[in-house]
């Protein structure tokens, strides 16, 4: 199926390869099969390989702009893990000029879904303006 185009099985063949799950490890070839999948629009994989510019994961190099692309792209798309990225992203300006009023919103967002840890980033964030 993933040869056929199915983005889900694109990515989840993909993850199997950078894995190495019940297969030979191959890196490369699974980054392109998930960037395949996000190219698609599966949020997922437009959160995975974001992910991987994020943190540099082989064979990725560290791009936090390439990064940014691709968390927007599955955050638009109301992708949490994603909007929890470009938060920190914007809170610590990783590789963006710091923009504390972007981040304090999306954790906000986060906080509204129930995520604790965004709430009390929220928190942090609110004390330290005044």
């Amino acid at each position: 199926m993933a040869n056929q185009g199915d983005a889900k099985a694109q990515y989840e063949w993909g993850i199997l390869l950078v894995d190495g799950n019940k297969v030979k490890q191959d890196t490369i070839t699974g980054r392109k099969w998930i960037e395949k999948a996000a190219k698609q629009g599966y949020t997922d994989a437009q959160t995975n390989i974001g992910s991987m510019y994020y943190f540099g994961v082989k064979p990725m190099t560290q791009d936090y702009n390439q990064a940014k692309t691709w968390f927007e792209k599955a955050a638009a798309q109301e992708n949490m893990t994603a909007k929890n990225y470009l938060a920190d992203i914007s809170c610590f300006g990783q590789g963006v000029p710091m923009d504390t009023n972007k981040a304090k919103s999306l954790y906000k967002t986060l906080c509204d879904e129930g995520q604790e840890t965004a709430c009390n980033t929220y928190k942090d964030i609110e004390q330290n303006r005044k």
